[in-house]
């Protein structure tokens, strides 16, 4: 006969071990998987606080902002924020910095009030670009290339017309097509933030990649 657990953690590990679809061993990954979740958007609020102060250093409160996402993560778990950790976690922040500037925004993080819930089926299994996410994401690639061309030199402005990249814009027809998707107009903060995403995304990965690219031609 086996012996029985000295302790409820030996126990709820035995049950994990032996019987994982058993009641016990169900409620401690419930437990487990809450206490993670609790935890989780404290986290998310320290490295959103960084991420903000590399994409908009010269925007208001930034320290501010850090300060409180720091207050929120020692109450919430109970220790100091260490600097070891800190840095771990703006490491963080700089890949989700980089991650954003390669990817498009999604339309909860531009337009006021959109539902989060809402699915774009199109645009995520089958990559169709005419639904709202897929309008976005042509709207905002049109920007990006627009200001890319902006920026580069005038000598890769002329490789660019030899390479047939300078065309009409299209940004306005997308952003009649995206408001259409939407169903109202897009507001001055919306644009404004939309805006300031391409032209990052512009700025740091669009233009070098061209001025490479046309430099080698």
């Amino acid at each position: 006969m086996p012996r029985e657990p000295q302790n409820p953690f030996e126990f709820l590990l035995r049950e994990l071990i032996e019987r994982p679809e058993g009641p016990a061993a169900l409620g401690a990954m419930k437990m487990v998987e809450d206490a993670l979740s609790v935890n989780l958007d404290v986290v998310e609020g320290v490295v959103n606080a960084l991420a903000a102060r590399i994409e908009t250093p010269d925007a208001p409160d930034l320290e501010k902002r850090l300060d409180d996402a720091v207050k929120a993560w020692e109450e919430r778990c109970g220790a100091p924020m260490t600097p070891s950790l800190l840095d771990s976690l703006r490491q963080d922040a700089e890949t989700l910095v980089q991650k954003r500037m390669q990817q498009p925004p999604r339309c909860v993080e531009i337009l006021d009030g959109w539902d989060a819930g809402a699915r774009d089926l199109g645009y995520e299994i089958g990559g169709l670009l005419d639904g709202p996410e897929g309008t976005l994401h042509r709207l905002w690639s049109a920007i990006s290339m627009d200001l890319a061309l902006d920026a580069i030199s005038a000598r890769d402005k002329a490789a660019a017309s030899a390479a047939g990249a300078d065309e009409e814009s299209a940004v306005d027809e997308i952003k009649r097509q995206f408001e259409v998707a939407i169903g109202r107009p897009m507001s001055e903060g919306e644009w404004s933030r939309l805006l300031e995403h391409a032209a990052r995304h512009a700025e740091r990965v669009m233009v070098p990649i061209m001025t490479r690219g046309l430099g080698a031609r």
